[in-house]
């Protein structure tokens, strides 16, 4: 979470500081812990009165941390539905990296054409991709953790244990 919000700050603090878009960068934590302005006006003043780029990352580490301790006291059994949302999130994300990788792979043959090492840019690409992959995942973890709810009172989690072959 403190990387998604640091990403957050960095990406809006390009430039001289009255071009910093310190308005987005409150609407983007806000959006993530699903807040609105409302619900946190003084949030939004800090953001907008800072005036360094770590004073804005320290702001946006602490918001995010405190919608995390309110959420993890609100929500019974919160690590083991953290728990399950990154292991889903891996799941889903590293199958959509393999298809792209294999779909960069096939691209890569061609610059073979253009005079380049086929092997040297897919190293190059791949390496490239992978850290573009491990952001979303952090991105994707950070954006449904907010989004954990109180289950139903009527429900519960089961484990499923495998069956006893007994061969």
């Amino acid at each position: 979470l403190k990387e998604v919000a640091g990403r957050i700050v960095f990406a809006h603090t390009a430039g001289s500081p009255d071009q910093w878009d310190k308005k987005e960068i409150a609407e983007n934590i806000s959006a993530i812990v699903g807040l609105q302005k409302e619900d946190y006006p003084n949030f939004y003043e800090r953001v907008t009165k800072s005036e360094s780029v770590e004073e804005l990352a320290e702001l946006a580490e602490k918001g995010i941390e405190t919608a995390f301790q309110k959420k993890k006291g609100e929500v019974q059994g919160f690590s083991d539905a953290i728990r399950i949302i990154m292991l889903q999130s891996i799941d889903v994300l590293w199958m959509e990296h393999l298809e792209a990788m294999e779909y960069m792979r096939s691209s890569v043959r061609l610059r073979a054409y253009g005079q380049k090492d086929p092997l040297v840019e897919y190293k190059n690409e791949g390496a490239k991709m992978f850290k573009q992959l491990e952001g979303h995942i952090n991105a994707y973890i950070a954006n449904l953790i907010f989004k954990i709810g109180p289950a139903p009172a009527n429900f519960e989690l089961k484990t499923v244990k495998p069956a006893d072959s007994g061969n």
